[in-house]
């Protein structure tokens, strides 16, 4: 499957697919990270350990995830969705700190796909969240 995910040679160099529309995501440098971002949905894909990076750098989130939202044509959201890097079926899962956000994660790669607005949204806890995700843990 991975010739009809990405194209490119090297891992650095590779074009993904975005999952949602199809279209090839475009690579772009975020505080040291390099992050996949479809043009059309504005769907990102974070390799395992791009997300907690970004999630650490102040304003990163905000950066990566840069109100790019696309017209909403061509998003397929039926059936499964798989990873853009492996081809593996990806597994949604609510984040253990804000579960209204929906990941979807490789169970390969470890890779995490988020819709557009959702790393913002995980960057900016609210107090609410911190206080239920503490009384959670206690």
């Amino acid at each position: 499957m991975a010739d009809a995910t990405q194209t490119g040679t090297s891992h650095g160099e590779r074009k993904l697919r975005c999952p949602r529309d199809g279209r090839l995501m475009e690579k772009e440098q975020i505080g040291g990270v390099l992050i996949d971002r479809c043009a059309g949905c504005g769907t990102l894909w974070l390799d395992a350990g791009e997300m907690e990076r970004l999630l650490t750098i102040k304003g990163a989130a905000a950066r990566a995830d840069a109100g790019r939202f696309g017209d909403g044509t061509g998003i397929t959201m039926l059936g499964a969705t798989h990873c853009p890097r492996d081809g593996a079926e990806l597994i949604d899962r609510p984040d253990p700190g804000q579960p209204h956000v929906l990941e979807s994660i490789c169970p390969r790669c470890r890779g995490v796909l988020l819709d557009c607005g959702e790393l913002k949204d995980l960057s900016e806890r609210t107090l609410r969240e911190r206080v239920a995700a503490l009384l959670r843990r206690s």
